[in-house]
Formats: structure tokens, C-alpha cells, sequence
């Protein structure tokens, strides 16, 4: 149960980063320089997706 409250926290964790990052580009704001940002948002997005798939990889063989 702690697996789940962790991937819920990283993905509540991960949004919050990715709209801020869409609101700012949307608005034109230059604010921490965007395009790292959103690289950064991305990069995150892909561990995620990674953490994801072998969580659900261990729970399969468990």
C-alpha cells in the first residue's frame, strides 16, 4: 500500500510541475527559463513512467 500512496504522491508531484510549466509557456512568461523546465517536466514524466512499469512488473511476479 505504501508503493500506491508513493506513485500517487509522484504523479500529484509531476502535474503540478506540468501545468505550471503549460500555464507559464501559455502566458509567455519567461520564468525559469521554460524549456529546461519542460525538459525537466518530461524527464520526470519518463521516470514515472518507468517506476510505473516495474512496480507493475514486481506486483506480476510477486
Amino acid at each position: 500500500m505504501d508503493n500506491h500512496r508513493n506513485l500517487t504522491n509522484q504523479l500529484l508531484f509531476l502535474f503540478n510541475f506540468y501545468f505550471t510549466c503549460s500555464i507559464v509557456q501559455k502566458h509567455g512568461y519567461n520564468l525559469l527559463h521554460c524549456g529546461q523546465f519542460e525538459n525537466f517536466c518530461l524527464n520526470t514524466f519518463a521516470r514515472l513512467i518507468m517506476d510505473t512499469y516495474y512496480l507493475i512488473i514486481g506486483i506480476i511476479h510477486v
